[in-house]
């Protein structure tokens, strides 16, 4: 379950919380104003949170490795090209 608390909630009632959410799962989004501006979570969801980030960067650290130097300019050159034969195609399919 997420509850959404305010900031002055958290702060008066941070023991409550913290004790919610290691014993029953419980998450909070916390608010200040209109902004959500952090998470409280079970530090088993924090922690698979961050092994995922982590495994998704490892991957695309390989991906880089392998892939060769290309100069921005290029790069973008080639995506303004792509963007190009698509907007091409489609005014040819009307």
């Amino acid at each position: 379950m997420t509850t959404t608390v305010g900031a002055e909630t958290v702060r008066r009632n941070l023991s409550d919380i913290l004790d919610r959410t290691s014993e029953y799962g419980e998450r909070f989004v916390v608010r200040r104003g209109d902004n959500r501006v952090a998470a409280i979570v079970p530090i088993d969801d924090f922690e698979s949170l961050s092994r995922r980030r982590r495994d998704k960067l490892t991957v695309l650290d390989a991906i880089h490795a392998r892939m060769p130097e290309v100069p921005e300019e290029e790069v973008n050159r080639d995506i303004a090209a792509a963007i190009a034969e698509v907007r091409h195609r489609r005014g040819r399919g009307r």
